[in-house]
């Protein structure tokens, strides 16, 4: 009975519900639904920025720095921002120095400070600083980079034109022309020099690489030795060469030919048969008569008569005059003084010896002419 019940049960159901059931429709693809997941949105800081920093050179070198100067830097960050790394590079991104150490920050008011020492630039054509900091939360700023300082490590040029060295003066005041040139900082100043690099002292104008100075001496038959030195803006100083100039109130003498001195006893010495009295240098005289002022030139002498050594056209110099033995090179006599300018010289010499001999003079060391003589009983 209670089976017949239960399929009773299970027939009305599969004829009820198969009427009122159809398979479900596929949904077009647009109609499916799809969940939407909940968006997270990340706050992040933005990034740091580091603002005024600066590269500065030594005071009055401009935009210019060499070898050997200070540096200093300066600038601002966000305030409690610490330093990751700070480095002075050059053109080719090359770091010349780290300055790390060297940076202070106030942590209050975010000012960055400090300075630091370059021994060697290294062949830079340039160089800069730049700086990192991050954050107390780790959050890192963009490379900070300074100014732009050049490097100048090239010395700079000075000549003097005019006038041409050894060149003499009878009237005042004396030009001095000359040139200067840097090609990197430029020429801050040309100075000269008067007496041999002692002292300098400004030129009267400077001007497009083209320099000028009016000279006037105080003291006549005077050589003077004139230099120039010219610095550029970085510190670097040059110096010219020496150049002589000669102030006088009277014109140099002038040298005449050799010619043969006829006083000169004839076919003795084949080293003097050029020499004249009449030249500048060294010369033997018998002596005449010394109040008279009356000499003979001559390389002959004997132990009874008188010898003097003149030296014509060396004044303003000291002058030595030396006796050598020929055959043994042994100085025997030495004398040695001052000639004023314009002026001969005259020593005596006492004859107690015989054989040849030779007078050499020297001036500063140099031997300048000589002259061979002999003595016989």
């Amino acid at each position: 009975m209670i089976k017949k019940s239960l399929l009773a049960v299970i027939l009305f159901f599969l004829f009820v519900c198969s009427a009122d059931c159809e398979s479900p429709e596929p949904l077009a693809e647009n109609n499916y639904y799809y969940p939407v997941a909940d968006a997270y949105v990340f706050n992040k800081q933005p990034p740091l920025t580091l603002t005024n920093l600066y590269l500065t050179a030594p005071a009055g070198q401009g935009p210019f720095v060499h070898n050997g100067n200070i540096l200093t830097f300066k600038g601002s960050i966000p305030s409690h921002a610490t330093l990751v790394s700070a480095r002075l590079e050059d053109d080719q991104d090359r770091v010349i120095r780290d300055v790390s150490r060297r940076l202070e920050i106030e942590l209050n008011t975010g000012d960055i400070s400090g300075s630091t020492f370059v021994g060697s630039f290294r062949g830079a054509v340039y160089v800069q600083l730049n700086v990192i900091v991050q954050d107390p939360t780790g959050n890192q700023s963009v490379k900070g980079t300074s100014n732009t300082l050049f490097v100048d490590n090239s010395y700079p040029e000075v000549q003097i034109i005019e006038p041409v060295n050894h060149s003499y003066f009878k009237t005042v005041p004396i030009m001095i022309h000359g040139t200067a040139y840097d090609d990197l900082s430029g020429v801050a100043s040309v100075e000269i020099s008067i007496d041999g690099g002692l002292t300098y002292c400004n030129v009267d104008s400077l001007r497009n690489g083209q320099w000028k100075y009016s000279f006037t001496p105080t003291t006549p038959d005077t050589a003077y030795i004139i230099k120039a030195r010219s610095t550029d803006i970085v510190g670097l100083k040059t110096a010219s060469d020496n150049f002589t100039i000669h102030y006088s109130a009277t014109p140099p003498a002038v040298k005449k030919i050799a010619k043969p001195n006829r006083n000169i006893t004839a076919g003795y010495s084949h080293e003097n048969k050029f020499k004249s009295p009449d030249d500048d240098g060294i010369c033997t005289y018998r002596i005449i008569s010394l109040k008279s002022n009356r000499f003979q030139a001559t390389d002959l002498f004997t132990l009874k008569e008188e010898m003097a050594i003149i030296v014509k056209g060396y004044g303003g110099n000291m002058v030595t005059v030396r006796i050598f033995a020929p055959s043994s090179g042994k100085v025997v006599f030495e004398l040695k003084d001052y000639i004023p300018a314009n002026k001969h010289k005259m020593w005596k010499w006492q004859l107690s010896q015989t054989g040849t001999f030779q007078a050499a003079m020297f001036v500063d060391g140099i031997q300048k002419d000589d002259v061979f003589f002999k003595i016989i009983q």
